[in-house]
């Protein structure tokens, strides 16, 4: 697609696993990906030997589901029933994470509950002072909020269609860098506080995470992690404006107050019966996966992010599942490398419900390295941040 994120994107991924270049992982999740990965594998640039070729084909062919660890068997969609989404407990990911690893290996997702009151209360803090951002500001002071450094690409933005947006959507982006320090644009100062203390929340829910789901081993290495070229840990807040009837996208690059003016109140009306399926024509942003090692998203504005269910191989719409505080951890692609396919990335989308405009946040763990941030030469401290980071 043309982003870091979608340059890696599904098929390459899966055509470099099955031919040979990473260890030996069976990566073909979505069902609509199964015909061309056999054909890739039928191909001349795939080196594996004439018989584990064979063996290949004849599993996507013959296969619904199939495991995410050796531990796992595999497994025929035999009934339409959806399995229930994967729960658990922030105090059980502390005392048991071998269940977090059990859940991600199974389904490639997991809905955290129970989450600290002051990781809850960074993430709302954040988020609403983004909408603020997003709904109230003039274009030109949205346009003025990018890093002036080419290396240090953060800041407001407009995604374009060929980071994997469709032709439907419009939606606007801020770009936090967890190393950008001086270079990190800021709305106000109210804004950088607020996102700092997030991303440091975030940030600590993730590393429990990825240690639990790393059952033991040892965290990435220096040089595995130069390899795999992830950069920095980031934080994105994003703004889906709505359909093309509710907001003319022409109008962001010139008066957006006009074309943001949307009322707040029935945003998160979601209807849990809701069964995830849409056409080609709901589809915002299309699937893909996060090219770092987990993504932490916590419940957005309304109903849109929908992940694929790797029980069932079925989309299913997040937010109906998310209560109030609760944190939808997602598999990526680097997580899916180092474990040697033993938990594949999860296959995500956004999709429009009733037309409505979206605001959302997405954390996404990276690099190792503690994100650090600063307004200008004025670097902000532990003293700023507050109890975000006690979790």
């Amino acid at each position: 697609f043309g982003s870091r994120k979608s340059r890696r994107g599904l098929l390459p991924l899966d055509a470099r696993c099955a031919c040979g270049i990473f260890a030996e992982a069976a990566m073909p999740t979505a069902l609509h990906e199964r015909p061309a990965l056999a054909e890739v594998l039928q191909s001349e640039d795939c080196h594996l030997d004439v018989s584990s070729k064979a063996a290949n084909i004849a599993y996507i062919a013959d296969t619904v589901a199939f495991p995410c660890s050796p531990s796992c068997k595999r497994q025929r969609l035999v009934s339409s029933d959806r399995p229930p989404a994967p729960r658990l407990k922030w105090s059980a990911l502390v005392e048991r994470p071998e269940e977090f690893a059990e859940l991600l290996e199974r389904h490639h997702y997991v809905i955290l509950t129970s989450i600290p009151a002051s990781v809850r209360t960074a993430c709302e803090t954040a988020a609403a002072l983004m909408t603020e951002f997003f709904e109230t500001s003039r274009p030109a002071a949205k346009r003025a909020l990018v890093s002036r450094r080419q290396s240090k690409r953060c800041g407001y933005r407009v995604t374009s269609q060929a980071e994997g947006l469709s032709e439907r959507c419009h939606r606007e982006a801020f770009h936090i860098l967890g190393d950008a320090g001086s270079a990190q644009p800021w709305p106000s100062r109210s804004t950088a506080v607020a996102a700092a203390r997030c991303t440091h929340a975030l940030e600590a829910v993730a590393h429990h995470c990825l240690a639990a789901a790393l059952r033991g081993a040892r965290m990435p290495s220096a040089r595995q992690l130069r390899e795999m070229d992830l950069g920095p840990s980031v934080l994105d807040a994003f703004h889906y404006l709505g359909s093309p009837a509710t907001a003319d996208f022409g109008r962001v690059h010139g008066d957006m107050a006009g074309a943001t003016d949307f009322t707040r109140s029935g945003l998160f009306e979601l209807s849990a019966s809701h069964n995830g399926n849409c056409s080609e024509e709901e589809v915002l942003m299309h699937e893909h996966l996060d090219p770092g090692f987990l993504t932490l998203e916590p419940r957005a504005s309304a109903a849109g992010l929908q992940v694929l269910e790797g029980q069932v191989g079925e989309w299913r719409m997040i937010e109906p599942e998310l209560g109030p505080g609760d944190i939808v951890v997602l598999a990526c692609e680097a997580l899916q490398r180092i474990t040697n396919g033993a938990i594949q990335g999860s296959l995500h989308r956004v999709v429009s419900v009733g037309g409505q405009p979206r605001h959302s946040l997405a954390y996404e763990l990276r690099g190792l390295d503690p994100s650090a941030f600063a307004i200008g030469s004025e670097r902000l401290r532990r003293a700023d941040l507050g109890e975000a980071l006690d979790v």
